[in-house]
């Protein structure tokens, strides 16, 4: 949740409103937490491609643009970067799902981060929460 917020400003990430305790299904017993994000009125990038197949090149590009620019600003490396983490809202970009992301503050040697996540012994791999 602090990650969440630090990179809450910017315009391509969706944005953190707060948790609340609720019921995930009918069929749950248990309150659980769940985040309040951002509304994206279409929904998750997978979706949306699939809905406009006739992009052109042209706005297949605009989309990269923005989403390398939402990372670029916010200095994060998001870790799991795919389709269903990336939200459409009014045709631009909102990136989100933050869990396994870390700071580029504390991740800026991108060689020595390769070698340490993929090192033989899994005991020395960085943990999730690291």
């Amino acid at each position: 949740i602090k990650f969440q917020k630090k990179v809450d400003m910017d315009d391509k990430i969706i944005r953190f409103y707060g948790l609340t305790k609720t019921k995930v299904s009918v069929f749950d017993r248990n309150l659980s937490y769940v985040l309040v994000l951002e509304f994206a009125d279409s929904g998750i990038l997978r979706n949306y491609l699939q809905a406009n197949q006739n992009f052109s090149w042209f706005d297949k590009l605009h989309l990269a643009q923005q989403l390398a620019d939402g990372i670029m600003h916010a200095d994060v490396v998001h870790r799991d970067l795919n389709s269903s983490n990336i939200l459409i809202h009014k045709n631009n970009i909102k990136i989100s799902y933050f869990g396994i992301s870390r700071c580029l503050a504390y991740a800026t040697d991108t060689k020595s981060n390769t070698a340490e996540c993929w090192h033989d012994d899994p005991g020395k791999r960085p943990k999730i929460d690291q």
